[in-house]
């Protein structure tokens, strides 16, 4: 039972209790300033985690043995899928609730569609070319090359975090006497 002092807490879906989330319109300055902090470090953090995804994945491509490179891409790949849950996150924050879905879906196509169905076709071309130069290794350079792909995606992240509070999603306040129905 919850102290008589302590604010009211509401349970946050999975059972465990969260403190009331406050609307923007309502933060106190330091508060608005610190969930500006937050919401642009939210994309900001994803930057690092390219950042050291694409230097895991280049030692793990000329690795000396096969127990280290497949801890070296384990560890690439953590780093380069912690990005997915914070960036799906803020892109759902920057459109209307009603638009979140379509949003998500949209956003998960395009990136597969570039991904997987561009990349693949990329590194292999990439390789052809590269054959004269490195022989049977040119499939390894053209990865190497390809993760310059997570270096631009770092950049674009620090670049996306600077503007992401003026995108953020902020729900039009009520006007006085709206929703007071008795």
């Amino acid at each position: 039972m919850p102290e008589p002092s302590s604010p009211p807490r509401e349970a946050n879906g999975r059972g465990v209790a969260a403190a009331p989330r406050q609307p923007a319109a309502q933060l106190s300055p330091q508060s608005a300033s610190s969930a500006r902090f937050r919401r642009g470090s939210l994309v900001a953090a994803r930057a690092a985690p390219f950042s050291c995804a694409a230097p895991a994945f280049a030692l793990g491509l000329f690795a000396p043995n096969l127990y280290l490179a497949w801890a070296l891409f384990a560890i690439g790949q953590m780093l380069a899928l912690a990005w997915l849950g914070p960036v799906i996150s803020a892109v759902q924050h920057i459109v209307v609730p009603s638009m979140r879905a379509t949003t998500s879906a949209s956003f998960l196509f395009i990136n597969n569609l570039i991904g997987i169905a561009f990349g693949i076709f990329f590194l292999g071309w990439l390789s052809d070319r590269m054959r004269a130069a490195h022989g049977e290794a040119s499939l390894q350079y053209s990865i190497l090359w390809g993760l310059g792909f997570y270096l631009l995606s770092a950049a674009i992240y620090f670049a996306a975090s600077r503007r992401l509070e003026r995108d953020w999603y902020h729900p039009p306040r009520a006007q006085h006497g709206e929703g007071d129905h008795a």
